[in-house]
């Protein structure tokens, strides 16, 4: 069976750099990473800052996560719902995947303005298919173009580890510079981001146990523990 999803992806994979030419992925994408790309919803649009959180390989839902994947996906969630509100200054952000359409992972990410009653709880769904109906207006295609690409400079780091996401802030002032208490959280993050880099090989590994599996982010915690704890005495 053909994945609507994957053969958008794929589009991307083999994408020209016409963005034009290219295809929706290329029109719409905002952030990609190892499992996880984020867009747009297409045109015509629902709402506007309407994002659509996609697994990069054909899964069904979290169910079907590999241990990496788990370990990134509430992470990715966080950070895509905070630029959703970055991006409408909306009051909260839905979070909704269903997989009927498509069976592969897609999770909508939905601004929520409080004196927008027709997409109030499930009234988003009765909103969606009037647009897709032409019975409501769409959002403005220049306006969601817009959008993406303010998104794309907002979202460069989007899925970075965020020890990395710290450092890569710090990365360009001089060591020398720097006040005893910055100097020691960049070193702490770089440690803490090679501790998750190695934990999670061993972890996607298929011959470890479950019980290591759970030493192994024992270990982790303790790790972030004692370098919070460091911090503390140090200052």
């Amino acid at each position: 069976m053909i994945c609507s999803i994957c053969e958008l992806h794929a589009s991307g994979d083999q994408a020209s750099g016409d963005r034009a030419k290219d295809g929706a992925i290329n029109r719409y994408a905002i952030a990609r990473s190892e499992h996880w790309l984020l867009r747009h919803h297409p045109d015509p649009s629902p709402l506007l800052g309407w994002l659509l959180l996609d697994a990069r390989r054909h899964l069904g839902g979290p169910a079907d996560f590999t241990p990496p994947e788990a370990a990134a996906w509430g992470p990715a969630v966080q950070q895509a719902s905070q630029l959703v509100r970055q991006l409408t200054d909306c009051d909260r952000v839905y979070a909704i995947a269903f997989g009927e359409g498509a069976r592969h992972l897609h999770l909508h990410l939905i601004p929520r303005f409080g004196d927008d009653p027709q997409t109030k709880a499930w009234s988003v769904a009765d909103h969606y298919r009037a647009v897709e109906a032409g019975e409501r207006p769409a959002a403005d295609p220049a306006q969601v173009a817009a959008l993406v690409s303010r998104a794309r400079s907002l979202g460069d780091d989007l899925f970075e580890p965020t020890s990395s996401r710290v450092l890569g802030r710090h990365a360009a002032q001089d060591p020398a510079a720097m006040s005893p208490s910055t100097s020691l959280a960049r070193r702490n993050s770089q440690r803490l981001a090679a501790d998750v880099q190695r934990r999670a090989a061993l972890l996607s590994s298929e011959d470890l146990a479950p019980s290591d599996v759970d030493t192994e982010l024992d270990l982790l915690i303790d790790r972030l523990h004692d370098l919070a704890l460091e911090q503390d005495h140090r200052f």
